[in-house]
């Protein structure tokens, strides 16, 4: 074993209870051959097929004009072989490999899973990109344009399409079987694949197929099972196993009648766990947050009786997320994003966050009438009008994850601003979360000022994953060039840091915003603190950033500013920052030195993701002093419109 992969696993050990590695060892070794698995009998087949499942959809009603204009458009893509990966658009070669990536067409390996080490592949082929081609998600799309047309085309192509990956990815050879998060995606998707046809199953759905696709899926839900994630990996992972082990016995009845297992009570309870009592997911990322919501949503479709259990939650939890959504589709998602969608129901497009929103609305709330036709994306998991949403425009969720502020200041001007409160992560690897304490994001008129840099990336290409969810890529301050917790490997911290706050008071015309953080406390003896205040109807934003308890320390300040304002500096510490009707001019208090600077790759500094995989220079202002004491750099903020 080389040492990269021996200094992997000694750091991942150390984030395990004993009682977990003896689980895992267990698990290692005793991992069932499902090749063994018995064929399905043909007179289960042919009852499974035969059996009365609550159907996806339309079930009886028909899709507006509009949206079935979409869906057949989705789904002639497909047939041409033309996906999406995180927002670029792919042509498929004919034949392809469910093996390689689609954009480098690198091929993965053909073995079996447990020789496979996925950590080890280069930069040139991405494992997140062959995932999600095996998640299936562009099999939903077929599926639902054969629900509004039953053109046989559709389903001919979808058959088609699992047939071959029956053949080449039969278990338990290559990527799509080496986590149980994609085993579990993917037998949700085929759920959602099969509900969506069960009202008028096609030609090509034969007894034949129907052998085939019955067993791979008993098969997956054996997987899953076996293979859960639990104690420090139980986060999203946990939720979406759960959610596919649900819908799969509630799909197909028979094919898992003498299961005793309680899905809907395990899911319950792990969503209880991961969610807040104001129902924001603890991940501290809000692309996690709205994944995490559709998978519960998708789950509730399934199953009355859950659904029942975990309105509270649904509601509570889409509550947040239209507030939360309304500043990050301007300014940016916080923590990791990795673009993904629970069944493909809703595409992951501009209106993703909205969709899933309405979609819990619609099933938590008993005023949510029926409606006549689908005529948006959340409606194929349930027919019904979503009740408006009303939240307001100053809240806070302080302790789970940060304030959110949007009101008029100096001559009209509206600001919505959002300041990050919140814990590192969830759980002892805080996976998804980003090293962003008293980090904020603020818009003016709907326009991006200060922003969020986004995720970059994942497993692969180390550099860029340190730095993107490093202290340095948030508008923060950063102590001695190290970010305020240690980062560990690509989904592993050292520790999460503690967060007190100390005010949240606002009203309609300002408010003052307070907080600490302990992450550098250990190693500095430094405790940060931030204040942010906005008082009466004054023009002035005022950022108080007070570092306690050290000796001496070197700080960095950083403040990203969107592509859509232009940067002036026009004194040693002062800055013209203009966007479309609006000037805020920055003043820089206290630091030696400040300057602006736009993608430095050899820091790297000053750089922005809104896919996966892809990045590119934005504008950051970057201060730098060394702090002694009880020492306060002020940041002063002036609102001119123009």
């Amino acid at each position: 074993m080389d040492k990269k992969k021996l200094s992997w696993y000694m750091v991942r050990a150390s984030k395990m209870s004993l009682k977990e590695m003896f689980w895992r060892f267990d698990r290692l070794v005793n991992q069932p051959d499902l090749r063994k698995d018995k064929a399905i009998p043909l007179d289960l087949a042919v009852k499974e097929m035969r059996a009365e499942v609550a159907a996806l959809g339309l079930a009886g009603r028909r899709a507006s004009r509009a949206e079935a204009e979409r869906v057949i458009e989705r789904a002639e893509a497909v047939m041409r072989r033309e996906l999406e990966f995180f927002g670029e658009k792919v042509q498929l070669p004919e034949p392809f490999s469910w093996l390689a990536d689609p954009v480098s067409k690198v091929r993965s390996p053909r073995k079996d899973f447990m020789d496979i080490n996925y950590r080890d592949f280069g930069d040139k082929l991405s494992i997140m990109r062959v995932w999600w081609l095996n998640r299936h998600y562009h099999l939903v799309d077929l599926a639902k344009a054969y629900a509004v047309t039953e053109d046989e085309r559709y389903a001919k192509k979808l058959t088609d399409e699992l047939e071959s990956w029956f053949r080449e990815c039969a278990y338990p050879y290559g990527l799509p079987w080496t986590t149980s998060m994609e085993a579990a995606m993917r037998l949700t998707v085929w759920c959602v694949v099969y509900r969506l046809m069960k009202a008028k199953l096609p030609a090509c759905f034969t007894e034949a197929f129907a052998l085939s696709f019955f067993r791979v899926v008993r098969q997956h839900y054996e997987h899953v099972k076996f293979n859960r994630s639990r104690y420090s990996s139980a986060n999203n992972h946990a939720l979406a196993e759960l959610t596919a082990l649900l819908c799969a016995q509630k799909t197909f009845p028979n094919l898992f009648v003498n299961e005793e297992e309680s899905w809907a009570e395990e899911l319950g309870k792990e969503a209880d766990k991961q969610f807040s009592d104001k129902g924001v997911n603890l991940e501290m990322a809000l692309s996690y947050h709205a994944f995490s919501l559709e998978l519960l949503c998708a789950a509730a479709a399934c199953d009355p009786e859950f659904l029942e259990k975990i309105r509270p939650l649904l509601n509570s939890a889409a509550l947040y997320l239209e507030r939360a959504r309304t500043t990050a589709e301007t300014c940016g998602e916080y923590g990791d994003s990795d673009e993904a969608v629970a069944t493909g129901l809703i595409p992951r497009d501009e209106k993703y966050y909205a969709n899933v929103v309405k979609l819990a609305m619609a099933l938590s709330l008993p005023e949510a009438n029926d409606a006549e036709e689908i005529g948006e994306p959340f409606q194929w998991y349930v027919c019904k009008s979503a009740p408006p949403v009303l939240t307001e425009d100053r809240i806070h969720y302080s302790k789970d994850v940060g304030m959110f502020w949007r009101g008029k200041v100096g001559e009209g001007l509206l600001v919505d601003l959002f300041f990050v409160t919140g814990p590192l992560g969830f759980g002892k690897l805080a996976a998804h979360g980003h090293a962003d304490a008293l980090s904020f994001v603020m818009s003016v008129n709907g326009t991006p000022v200060f922003i969020e840099s986004g995720t970059g990336a994942y497993h692969q290409n180390r550099k860029w994953r340190k730095y993107f969810r490093s202290t340095a890529a948030h508008n923060t301050l950063e102590a001695e060039g190290e970010s305020q917790s240690q980062d560990l490997a690509p989904f592993v911290w050292r520790e999460n840091f503690r967060v007190e706050i100390e005010s949240d008071d606002m009203t309609e015309e300002g408010f003052n915003l307070s907080a600490r953080h302990y992450g550098y406390k250990k190693r500095f003896s430094l405790t940060h603190r931030r204040t942010l205040k906005l008082e009466g109807p004054s023009s002035y934003l005022e950022i108080l950033d007070e570092t306690l308890g050290c000796d001496s320390v070197r700080a960095r300040q950083f403040f990203h500013v969107s592509p859509l304002c232009s940067v002036a500096q026009t004194g040693n510490k002062t800055f013209i920052i203009k966007g479309p009707g609006f000037e805020i001019t920055m003043d820089l208090f206290d630091v030696h030195t400040a300057r602006f600077l736009i993608g430095d790759e050899t820091k790297p500094l000053g750089f922005y993701s809104k896919h996966l995989g892809k990045w590119e220079p934005c504008g950051v202002i970057e201060t730098e002093a060394n702090c002694l004491g009880q020492d306060v750099l002020r940041t002063a903020l002036k609102f001119k419109k123009i």
